[in-house]
This record gives structure tokens, C-alpha cells and sequence, in this order.
């Protein structure tokens, strides 16, 4: 089995890595990490002096180093991915599909407020278009 753990910096990200180290533990599986460094739409050309993907990067990799640490300290090996995109959602699917993931273990939510109705759930457009199960954490 081949568990996809979708990691941010967030308190449901936090219980689905948990989740999935659990699962990844009892099941024997492997188990993968993304970090996603989004990229909201029209930053660069806002700020075009400022590297906002190279410090939504930084961002992301302390994220995926400290997932792979609490794994570790689980007993699971834990490979990582981090990579930008502008939509987390597709990502996520994506990297689904090129591991062959089984499962896909998410928070149910990470962005809050307003942000999270403007861009739409992460969880939902996974959930809505996986070809594998969806475990969404809350």
C-alpha cells in the first residue's frame, strides 16, 4: 500500500500526518509526504522584486523536514516532495497519480477566513476527483 500524506503548516495538517503515520505504521505501507508551496495568483506581479516562491519554498521544506522528523520518531520511513504550483489541489492529484498512491490522507482544512471561500477546499477537489481513496482528517 502507498499512503499520500498532504503536509502545510496547520493544526489539521498536523492530525492527517499523525493519521498517516498511524496508518503507514500498522499497515506496513509506504508513505510519502507533498508540501505544496502555493502560489496565489498575481503575487509576483504585485511584488516583482520580491522571491515569493523562494521564501514559500524555504517555508515549505522546514515543513516537510519536521513531518519527516515526527516519522521518524514514529519508526516510518517517510519520503518527502515539496514542490510550487498554483493550485494545491492539483498537485496533491497529481503526485497521487505519479506514486500510485492507494490513499491520500489531508486535513480538512488549512487556509482560513475569506481566503478559504475565495480559492475553494483543497480537501473537496481531491476528494471530488482522486482515483484512489481520500482520507480527509478533521
Amino acid at each position: 500500500m502507498k499512503i499520500l500524506a498532504a503536509v502545510e503548516h496547520s493544526t489539521y495538517s498536523t492530525k492527517a500526518l499523525t493519521r498517516a503515520v498511524d496508518l503507514a505504521k500498522k499497515d506496513g505501507a509506504e508513505l510519502t509526504a507533498l508540501t505544496v508551496a502555493e502560489l496565489t495568483l498575481g503575487m509576483v506581479e504585485v511584488f516583482p522584486d520580491f522571491s515569493f516562491e523562494e521564501k514559500l519554498l524555504e517555508q515549505a521544506q522546514v515543513t516537510s523536514d519536521k513531518a519527516k522528523e515526527y516519522a521518524q520518531s514514529k519508526g516510518v520511513a517517510l519520503q518527502t516532495i515539496v514542490e510550487t504550483s498554483s493550485s494545491a489541489g492539483e498537485c496533491i492529484l497529481a503526485n497521487a497519480e505519479k506514486i500510485g498512491a492507494d490513499l491520500i490522507v489531508l486535513g480538512s482544512r488549512g487556509k482560513k477566513g475569506v481566503e478559504r471561500f475565495l480559492l475553494g477546499s483543497v480537501a473537496t477537489k481531491v476528494a471530488a476527483h482522486a482515483s484512489c481513496s481520500v482520507l480527509i482528517v478533521r
